[in-house]
């Protein structure tokens, strides 16, 4: 692989971890929310949501990372 194409694939290993840097953001903002919803909603459709959208991000980071991993293997 020639330097160009090594740099791009750098870049774009850098925009992954951009991106799973907000998605992290996200997903703690959300966790403090859902920490914070009041009693009588817990168990409420929308604190079941809340919680399905935390774990989405959650896998949605896991794959980035092991998209960040295998552009690093490349990079070798």
């Amino acid at each position: 692989m020639n330097k160009v194409r090594r740099e791009k694939l750098r870049k774009a290993a850098g925009l992954l971890s951009q991106t799973a840097n907000i998605i992290d953001y996200v997903s703690c903002q959300e966790q403090d929310s859902l920490d914070n919803i009041p009693e009588n909603l817990l168990g409420s459709e929308r604190c079941e949501r809340m919680e399905e959208v935390i774990n989405l991000l959650e896998e949605v980071m896991e794959s980035i990372e092991e998209a960040k991993n295998r552009i690093e293997d490349a990079l070798l």
